[in-house]
C-alpha cells in the first residue's frame, strides 16, 4: 500500500491510530429552562482526525524528517489543503495544529546533528484533518 503527503512518501506500515474512534455526527448540547436537555446532531463530514505514529517499527530518513518539516512550516492559504494518499483513497487534508505542532520526529538512534547522515532513521508522528476525499 502506497502512502505518500504531498507527494512526501512514508513507509506503508504506518499506524493510523484514530482510524476507527468514532466520528461523523456532530453534537451539540443545550441545557433547557426546564432542566430538559436539547440534544441536536448532524453528519459531520469534515474534521475527521488522521494521527499516523510510527509506533516502534516503522522509520523514515533525516530526508524525509526535513521535507516533513519544511512541509508543516508553509501555512495553507485560501482554502488550499494537502493530499494524502493512503492506498487506493486520497484525502484531502490540513494539518491539525489544534493538538500541537502538527508533526514530530525523533531519532530511533541518537547521534549529534552533525554526525546524522541522511538516511539516519526517525519515528514520526503526523496530526491531520480530513477536508474531503477522493
Amino acid at each position: 500500500m502506497a502512502v505518500k503527503l504531498q507527494g512526501i512518501d512514508l513507509p506503508s506500515d504506518l499506524l493510523w491510530e484514530d482510524e476507527f474512534r468514532g466520528f461523523g455526527v456532530g453534537q451539540q448540547i443545550r441545557p433547557l429552562l426546564t432542566g430538559h436537555l436539547l440534544i441536536e446532531e448532524t453528519a459531520q463530514p469534515e474534521g475527521k482526525p488522521i494521527t499516523l505514529v510510527s509506533g516502534d517499527g516503522s522509520w523514515v530518513t533525516l530526508a524525509t524528517v526535513q521535507a516533513l518539516d519544511a512541509l508543516v512550516s508553509t501555512p495553507l492559504t485560501d482554502g488550499q489543503t494537502l493530499t494524502l494518499e493512503w492506498g487506493d483513497t486520497s484525502y484531502d487534508v490540513a494539518f491539525d495544529r489544534s493538538r500541537g505542532p502538527g508533526f514530530s520526529a525523533r531519532q530511533v538512534r541518537r547521534l549529534a546533528s552533525s554526525a546524522q547522515p541522511p538516511d539516519h532513521p526517525y519515528y514520526i508522528s503526523i496530526s491531520l484533518l480530513i477536508k474531503g476525499s477522493s
